[in-house]
């Protein structure tokens, strides 16, 4: 084996690729600490040129492998020990595709912020009766619902009031009508904190 020892070498006066390679099935052995320009190991901006979106792990084997370019919205995932990650479709999460939050004392009933997929809200005819118009419509109208009124007034017969959905010819998959109720009365009443969530599937 022969030693080549040298302070700097240097590309060729023609400014080509200074290349280097290894005998036999061998790789050069490059002593730990070298440098590239200046900066010991190499720049992110040394790295071969890939493809965007991908990204470098190990194989099974050990080996450097990239990870597969995903689709928006994909999750990485793992795989677990000996395998690579991947891109994959998220989980689905049990989280509310609609809610809102509305003063039903007000004479122009208006959304509260944060409301999520509710476009608007009308005041019905009658007393504590509203209708929710959806951003995206439901698939159908079968979808579940959970709803809470009340007063600032403790004592109040509307206080704690709750929600109560009207019948499948007033609730679509693109709005729902609903009464808010007096909790020891059971009639329906106007009350100053609505709040209406929904899970179902969206068309």
């Amino acid at each position: 084996m022969s030693t080549l020892k040298a302070d700097a070498v240097t590309t060729k006066s023609d400014n080509t690729d200074l290349t280097i390679t290894g005998g036999g099935t061998g790789v050069p052995n490059l002593e730990a600490g070298f440098k590239v320009g200046g900066t010991a190991g190499v720049p992110v901006s040394g790295l071969q040129v890939g493809t965007d979106g991908e990204l470098i792990t190990w194989d099974a084997s050990g080996d450097p492998a990239t990870v597969a370019v995903g689709t928006a919205t994909h999750l990485l995932t793992s795989n677990g020990a000996g395998a690579a990650p991947t891109f994959q479709v998220a989980a689905a999460q049990d989280v509310p595709a609609a809610r809102a939050r509305f003063n039903g004392q007000n004479a122009a009933v208006a959304l509260i912020a944060p409301s999520v997929n509710v476009s608007s809200v009308t005041d019905e005819s009658g007393v504590g009766k509203y209708s929710l118009a959806w951003t995206s419509a439901f698939s159908a109208a079968n979808y579940q619902y959970l709803g809470s009124c009340g007063d600032e007034n403790v004592g109040a017969d509307n206080n704690g009031a709750v929600v109560r959905l009207q019948d499948t010819a007033e609730t679509t998959s693109a709005s729902g009508t609903f009464e808010t109720l007096s909790i020891s009365t059971h009639i329906a009443v106007d009350t100053a904190r609505v709040n209406y969530v929904t899970w179902g599937t969206l068309a």
